[in-house]
């Protein structure tokens, strides 16, 4: 199979958006991107789209700079980039459970969020913990609960719970992982300095996955949550 020059360029982007987790530096996001984030904040999405498109013409974003704005453009519809795990085929070896589709999404504050958060003013569109931005989280504003079907089929879940880095002192979340109604993890974290929740957790044999957050006790005022960097691993088996 032939592939053109820009055809493998797209393909590398998609891989790298798809794969890559860990937190990136602000200063090479926000310093290139701030006339593009600035109109998607507004929800000026056709000229968000038109300058997307001139910047990459122009060729002026630095690496991160740009796959951040590719991962904004892939997600303004919010749909998912792989299948259910269950459905993802045995050759794939990981899935970031944030491109997957889920069976149940309910949250306790605004809207259900994939990826990057929802255009408003003022805000940043990525998600965010103490260590920079994350190219991949799902919005988790307690009481929420996300729900995947493994269908047995994955060993590994590895990633992060944790508050945003700019909440307020008065927000308090309960993190849950359930899988096939075992609780797997729970633990509670209070205010935006608390250190973020590691995830690394055998899934072998589970069928139904749960990520939970709820409000403490207290109220879901300013709880919001976010799971990061969730991926899925198991060995790789060739066709």
């Amino acid at each position: 199979m032939n592939l053109s020059h820009s055809t493998l360029i797209a393909l590398l982007l998609f891989g790298l958006m798809s794969t890559s987790i860990g937190a990136d530096p602000p200063e090479k996001v926000e310093g290139d991107l701030k006339p593009l984030i600035t109109l998607y904040q507004a929800n000026k999405i056709a000229d968000f789209k038109a300058l997307h498109e001139q910047l990459k013409e122009d060729r002026k974003l630095n690496p991160t700079a740009a796959l951040y704005a590719k991962i904004l453009v892939s997600n303004l519809e919010q749909k998912p980039n792989l299948g259910a795990p269950k459905d993802i085929p045995e050759t794939k070896s990981s899935a970031i459970l944030s491109d997957c589709v889920w069976e149940k999404a309910e949250i306790g504050y605004a809207s259900i969020r994939r990826n990057t958060l929802a255009p408003r003013q003022g805000v940043t569109p990525f998600f965010q913990s103490a260590a920079g931005f994350h190219r991949n989280g799902l919005f988790a504003h307690a009481d929420s609960v996300y729900e995947f079907d493994l269908g047995g089929k994955w060993e590994r879940l590895k990633g992060i719970g944790t508050l945003p880095s700019h909440l307020s002192p008065y927000s308090s979340v309960d993190f849950i992982i359930e899988a096939d109604g075992k609780k797997l993890l729970s633990r509670r974290r209070a205010h935006s300095n608390a250190k973020p929740i590691e995830i690394d957790l055998n899934v072998r044999g589970v069928k139904t996955l749960k990520f939970i957050t709820t409000n403490a006790g207290d109220g879901i005022t300013g709880d919001t949550a976010y799971w990061l960097d969730l991926v899925l691993t198991r060995p790789s088996r060739r066709r």
